[in-house]
């Protein structure tokens, strides 16, 4: 959600025509007030996730407000870039206020109650939370509650007598690897 790339500190190396430019001045400090209030919001609900916590109506309007900002940064227009970068920064503050409202669930509400962990062969992120209420996707992890994940393990046979169950029981200690193909269909020879 930062726009911080698309407008740049004026510098006096790589555009010293930035230099003692009001506009340029303008346009970063207005992003960059833009994406300290939006890495605030991430930081409280999640990468991406306060969009999806609100109505359609007001996430339309917060697209629709970040589409004029862009362009007003793709044209150059240093008093559009300032004007749209406030409303983009008071969206901000109404999603948050709306997902409170709500009763949604914050970063901090799923607490100590959280597990983040990356797959350690693909890197692929997991949080693992206590209660079910979180989006399926919070700050880049797909998100699982425990009884999601009870189920995942119960349907795959992985708790219930299957072969990983087997073997778990035979090598104790045993950890499931996820090499290999699929699990064999017959009962393990001994």
């Amino acid at each position: 959600m930062r726009h911080a790339a698309h407008v740049s500190r004026p510098d006096h190396i790589f555009d010293p025509h930035s230099i003692g430019n009001a506009g340029a001045e303008m346009m970063y400090h207005a992003i960059k007030s833009l994406d300290e209030t939006a890495s605030a919001m991430e930081r409280k609900w999640g990468n991406d996730r306060l969009p999806k916590l609100v109505s359609a109506e007001t996430a339309a309007k917060f697209g629709s407000a970040k589409a004029k900002l862009d362009q007003a940064i793709a044209d150059g227009d240093e008093e559009m870039v300032v004007k749209k970068a406030s409303v983009l920064q008071k969206g901000w503050k109404a999603m948050d206020t709306e997902a409170f409202n709500h009763g949604a669930a914050t970063l901090a509400d799923l607490g100590d109650d959280t597990i983040h962990h990356s797959h350690p062969e693909n890197g692929r992120r997991y949080m693992i939370v206590r209660q079910h209420g979180a989006s399926e996707v919070v700050d880049g992890a797909k998100v699982y509650s425990l009884d999601e994940v009870c189920r995942v393990l119960d349907k795959f046979n992985l708790s219930t007598g299957g072969a990983v169950d087997k073997a778990k029981q035979l090598f104790p200690g045993a950890e499931v690897s996820g090499r290999g193909g699929r699990l064999p269909e017959d009962e393990i020879p001994f």
